[in-house]
């Protein structure tokens, strides 16, 4: 922004507009839940459509309510159309390519992967191949929109190759599944009497959710946990759900097979998951965004342990 500020004065960038971009940086990612991703799978089982994007915008407007802050309704409403992504028409809005940086609904090239990548990567010791501060650096506003200069193209390969890496090889690691699938095992066991899904309806209740609810499960004299419980002993212990297969299903097959595998979670007690190299296939459906060449189907019994 500052950059743009200077090389492109006829943008006409204002303190405003850089403040709301930064606070709509920051607050992206405030409705995630427990254990990031892996709560949205389970909060999209008992609320149908639940996604933490919609749960940040709340939390947005419940923040500047509760704490009173000096933010008046229009800049609560830009903020969350930047967290949202929802880039207007060029014709109604001037700054259009503000909704090209925290959520880039037009070709998915934002700050958030620049974060996520560059963290994740730093965090697990894998060397990160593309080079985000240069990517900024060749960029320039043209016709309302952020364009890279050409001779970027090898870096944007890598910034989607490191991510498609990442969800290879870390993201949908069978023992990361394992854990994650225990876990939402544990809250959906702990629910009907914690009452944790309530808490997806109201940012109040939302707020105090947080990764200690593990431990407040596991502390609990509620008889109606034991189950909960013990399956928290085994994930201390390691004993986790056993990987046991996967498969590749043709694109074509995409829909029928996926409608099959919802049927069968209704009728057979293995947990049953798609997984695949990028994000759920609701996200993509829901954003419009293309789709990832292969699913896997990981398939686990909660009976077995390794």
């Amino acid at each position: 922004m500052n950059r743009f500020q200077v090389q492109q004065p006829e943008l006409n960038i204002t303190e405003r507009d850089t403040r709301l971009v930064t606070l709509a940086g920051l607050c992206h990612d405030l409705g995630h839940g427990p254990f990031s991703h892996a709560f949205e799978d389970w909060a999209g089982r008992h609320r149908p459509g639940w996604h933490h994007e919609d749960m940040s915008l709340k939390m947005v407007e419940y923040l500047v309510d509760e704490n009173a802050l000096e933010y008046d309704r229009d800049d609560v409403r830009m903020i969350q159309a930047l967290i949202a992504g929802e880039r207007p028409l060029a014709s109604d809005n001037e700054k259009a390519f503000l909704f090209d940086i925290v959520s880039n609904s037009r070709n998915s090239v934002d700050v958030d992967k620049f974060d996520y990548l560059a963290r994740d990567c730093h965090n697990l010791g894998m060397k990160c191949s593309y080079d985000c501060s240069r990517l900024m650096t060749f960029s320039r506003v043209i016709n309302n929109e952020i364009c890279f200069h050409h001779k970027e193209v090898y870096n944007i390969y890598e910034l989607f190759h490191t991510r498609y890496s990442l969800f290879k090889q870390v993201y949908t690691h069978r023992v990361g599944k394992a854990v994650e699938y225990m876990i939402l095992d544990i809250l959906t066991l702990a629910d009907p009497f914690l009452h944790l899904s309530s808490c997806l309806d109201n940012p109040s209740d939302f707020y105090s959710l947080t990764d200690s609810v593990l431990r407040t499960i596991e502390c609990s004299k509620l008889p109606e946990l034991q189950d909960a419980q013990k399956l928290i002993r085994d994930l201390r212990k390691r004993k986790l759900y056993k990987f046991v297969d996967e498969v590749l299903v043709p694109p074509e097959l995409w829909s029928d097979f996926y409608d099959g595998v919802r049927l069968n979670i209704t009728t057979d007690r293995s947990l049953i998951r798609l997984v695949h190299s990028f994000d759920s296939l609701n996200s993509f459906t829901r954003t419009g965004r293309s789709l990832p060449r292969t699913l896997y189907l990981a398939i686990a019994n909660s009976r077995m342990t390794m």
